[in-house]
């Protein structure tokens, strides 16, 4: 309720949350100066500290809300580093919110998270290909063995970040899988 009772004190603490964590990227910056990279909690390696971002509240509201008090800090992030972050939809509950998160320039790579029944790729026309299409990156976290179809679906995996865990009795495998792709 607080959007719409206190919406200034909402833009007012988020721009507070985001200065905090650019302060907390410059001292990472300052303090591991000899560090040799940088990540988040997603684990994408960067030679710089960066900002990763989400918003699984978002899932409460229209795209209105998420255009009014969303979009313009995510769009601070994404001008502060441009060459390395991403955002972490969580489950199609934020769908709605794609069109606006492929209009932002500076957004290099979108992780689309699925629920547990959507299993296979029967989404990939409506989630994978217009994010494909508007030049962004895809963290793919679905079943390594569908790739070949998301393949066919964008045209090419260029640009498809894949995180999987396998065992190590499955490194054959896995290792036949990813030279499919190279």
């Amino acid at each position: 309720m607080s959007f719409y009772d206190y919406p200034e004190d909402v833009k007012r603490l988020t721009i507070q949350a985001h200065l905090a964590e650019v302060e907390n990227m410059e001292k990472k910056k300052k303090y591991f100066k000899n560090a040799v990279g940088y990540t988040c909690w997603g684990g994408i390696f960067a030679p710089e500290p960066w900002l990763s971002t989400q918003c699984d509240l978002s899932v409460m509201f229209g795209p209105d809300i998420f255009e009014e008090f969303v979009l313009w800090e995510l769009k601070m992030s994404y001008n502060r580093s441009p060459k390395y972050n991403y955002y972490h939809m969580d489950g199609p509950e934020q769908l709605p919110h794609l069109p606006l998160l492929l209009s932002i320039e500076n957004l290099r790579c979108i992780q689309y998270v699925p629920r547990p029944e959507e299993t296979n790729l029967s989404r990939v026309r409506d989630i994978y290909k217009p994010i494909s299409d508007a030049g962004k990156n895809i963290w793919y976290t679905g079943d390594i063995e569908d790739l070949d179809q998301l393949g066919d679906v964008l045209g090419t995996l260029k640009g498809v970040f894949v995180t999987k865990t396998y065992s190590m009795k499955d490194y054959d495998y896995v290792m036949k899988l990813v030279e499919k792709f190279v």
